[in-house]
């Protein structure tokens, strides 16, 4: 586990409903997946680390993998109390993968990203099996097109049942589906729409549910009406969705509390505006998704963390 780790590790995938009083979405629904009526809580490595490689504690990396390193997060969140608290989802993102096999199966990298460290085990279900040991639930990124946003040729377009199978054989809790990669005119609507289908039948007669976050509307902006509309079906097929670009505390920007530059990032309190246009889709069970609290990154004043928090909170 990195130093930095364990203080990255009160990111928060995602905002409580506003309105905790109000009635769930009727419409809103996650593949028969049960998922509460609160948003996922606990850690996501993007913000901070992405996928560079890491190192232990003590500073040596000789051997540390991938999957290690987030198991080193989990251990930090269950004895710091955090799974107490509510912080029990822990998701991978991407580079975690490796291209597919020859008969078209997912399955975790031998290395870590472009690095020599180890990666992930070839199936994950030790990779689970521990992170529920912890009482914590085990979350997986991919993307909805052929290859990830960091070029990985392991995304679902065409896939979609035969990775859903593997998420409900290895335990897997929630899919982070990205929106990168996709070919042939395939549609958002299109490849979302069948990975739901896919969660759907994998899950069917099993108990453990994967919790199914879109990447989208999140590409589009507030001013398009597009935005809105792709709410109306994207409220049909996942429980939480992406409202916007990603958080990020950006050194050239020389704000990370509120910028929006022409890449696909923004501040923090731009990411919380895009979550208050799209309010009245949040109620319990049905959640936007402003991405991570960044906590602990050195980029914000104290005084700019608590306010995120509160209102992430």
């Amino acid at each position: 586990m990195t130093a930095s780790g364990v203080v990255g590790l009160i990111t928060l995938g995602l905002i409580v409903p506003l309105a905790a009083t109000a009635s769930a979405d009727s419409v809103a629904q996650n593949t028969n997946a049960a998922v509460g009526t609160r948003p996922m809580m606990g850690f996501n490595n993007w913000a901070s680390f992405q996928c560079g490689a890491q190192s232990r504690l003590d500073g040596t990396n000789a051997g540390y993998s991938f999957q290690q390193f987030m198991e080193d997060q989990g251990a930090a969140m269950k004895s710091l109390g955090l799974v107490d608290a509510g912080y029990t989802n822990v998701t991978v993102d991407d580079c975690w993968m490796a291209p597919r096999n020859s008969a078209g199966y997912l399955h975790g990298a031998t290395n870590w990203g472009s690095s020599s460290q180890p990666g992930f085990d070839y199936e994950l279900n030790n990779y689970s099996n521990y992170l529920h040991g912890l009482g914590e639930l085990a979350g997986l990124y991919n993307t909805s097109g052929e290859t990830t946003c960091q070029g990985v040729a392991s995304g679902s377009q065409g896939h979609q049942q035969a990775d859903a199978n593997s998420y409900a054989y290895w335990g897997i809790d929630s899919l982070k589906l990205d929106n990168c990669g996709a070919v042939n005119g395939a549609t958002p609507r299109q490849l979302f729409t069948s990975m739901a289908q896919a969660l759907n039948t994998a899950t069917t007669s099993n108990p453990r549910k994967v919790l199914f976050n879109e990447s989208a509307p999140a590409g589009l902006s507030n001013a398009s009406p597009a935005k809105y509309s792709t709410m109306d079906w994207v409220r049909t097929l996942g429980q939480t969705w992406r409202i916007g670009p990603d958080i990020s505390l950006s050194a050239a920007s020389g704000n990370g509390w509120n910028f929006r530059p022409a890449y696909y990032e923004e501040g923090a309190y731009q990411s919380f505006i895009d979550t208050v246009q799209l309010a009245r889709y949040m109620a319990p069970g049905t959640t936007n998704d402003p991405d991570q609290l960044l906590i602990g990154d050195n980029g914000l004043t104290v005084q700019e963390e608590r306010s995120q928090f509160a209102l992430w909170r």
